[in-house]
């Protein structure tokens, strides 16, 4: 028979500030982060709680996904608003001094909002909306996630789980709270249903075959390697009225990426090794990763729109007149990009009215007019053909 180990929250609260502290993380933040922590389990939620101290934070931080140290940038304040960057640190850290700022501006303008960028895992959404109402005021809190639901009619993870958490003062002693994910079943849930040997109940996750899943371990790889995906609130398909839950996880995932020109769906996963690598393909957008997109040159806004693909982790990039508007120098500089990114291994699906680039980095070709077919064969077979530099590369 298991054993049981009853530790107080003294004692475990300790514990928990002292290993964040020892990967790196200042005190004062590890205390933060312990708090909001330890508070989910305090609240019977294990899905946030010490459960996931050591898979999401530290294994995070040894990975160099995470950082210890939090750098709070705020990008724009306004009155009552303002846009801040985490910089990929701690996401508790950004959450707690996010709300406490939004706070401020209500209690000077009536309403506050923050927005963050580039924050990770921040916990449960409900300890932030209680900060709210512990400040006698209505808060509401909700952030996207990597990719774990599946649409309706679909099976493969598309939007995270993505809370919608309000929180409002009472006339009791406590408030009222509503923090839940919208996706019947939240991943840590499943991670412990696989600690403690239980399968998760059918119906809350989906295979690729459009089948229920139930075993625990199983389903923590099929959600990792993309053949699995959870169910939104209401269930698999719309007799239960899944579509509900998926409408209200993309409010969230709209709301979390457009208001902060945040990451979304697929951009989630494995950012950073993958913002790095677009850096090296962009140095340009190094230079101006501080900068709004709408005020970028025409040829950057284009790096920015095929840097952002490139972070998504996808397995072919789709890309329509990539030259359109640019200079020449530019349109080089654009099809230099196309042909190491395509060396890398990167399917490229290309549509370009600039024949003569075009067949240059292509290695199959197909000319269309009026919406049919007319030719077609290897970029160089193309390049040399004579009705094709009649045509389209003046003779």
């Amino acid at each position: 028979m298991a054993k049981t180990n009853i530790v107080d929250w003294k004692t475990i609260t300790s514990f928990v500030i002292d290993a964040f502290v020892g990967y790196g993380i200042p005190r004062k933040d590890a205390e933060i982060c312990a708090d909001i922590l330890l508070e989910s389990d305090k609240r019977g939620i294990e899905s946030h709680g010490v459960n996931r101290f050591k898979p999401i934070y530290l294994d995070r931080i040894k990975a160099g996904i995470q950082k210890p140290v939090t750098e709070f940038e705020v990008i724009k304040d306004f009155a009552a608003t303002a846009v801040v960057d985490g910089h990929d640190g701690m996401g508790q850290v950004v959450g707690y001094k996010a709300m406490t700022m939004a706070i401020e501006k209500a209690k000077k303008y009536g309403m506050g909002m923050v927005v963050a960028r580039n924050s990770c895992h921040y916990g449960i959404a409900g300890y932030y909306a209680t900060m709210a109402t512990d400040a006698g005021m209505i808060g509401i809190t909700g952030t996207n996630a990597r990719p774990s639901i599946a649409p309706t009619f679909g099976v493969e993870n598309m939007l995270g789980t993505n809370p919608l958490t309000f929180g409002m003062p009472t006339d009791e002693e406590f408030p009222f709270v509503l923090d839940c994910a919208t996706s019947i079943v939240q991943r840590g849930k499943i991670e412990y249903y696989a600690r403690i040997g239980k399968d998760t109940p059918a119906g809350q996750v989906i295979g690729r075959n459009g089948e229920a899943l139930t075993d625990s371990v199983e389903i923590l790889d099929d959600l990792n390697t993309g053949k699995a995906a959870l169910a939104p609130l209401g269930g698999i398909g719309e007799d239960l009225a899944g579509y509900k839950g998926y409408g209200y996880a993309t409010v969230v995932e709209i709301l979390s990426a457009a208001l902060q020109q945040g990451n979304f769906l697929r951009a989630l996963s494995g950012i950073g090794p993958n913002k790095e690598k677009v850096f090296e393909l962009f140095p340009r957008l190094k230079e101006r990763r501080k900068q709004l997109a709408g005020t970028m040159s025409g040829g950057e806004q284009q790096m920015l729109a095929m840097g952002r693909a490139l972070m998504s982790n996808a397995s072919m990039l789709m890309l329509d007149e990539p030259s359109m508007g640019l200079s020449p120098l530019l349109v080089q500089e654009i099809f230099d990009i196309i042909r190491n990114i395509h060396e890398e291994g990167m399917t490229i699906l290309l549509v370009e009215q600039n024949a003569q680039m075009a067949l240059s980095v292509a290695d199959r070709a197909y000319v269309l007019e009026t919406g049919r077919v007319v030719m077609d064969g290897t970029g160089a077979e193309l390049l040399t053909n004579e009705r094709v530099r009649s045509a389209y590369l003046g003779g």
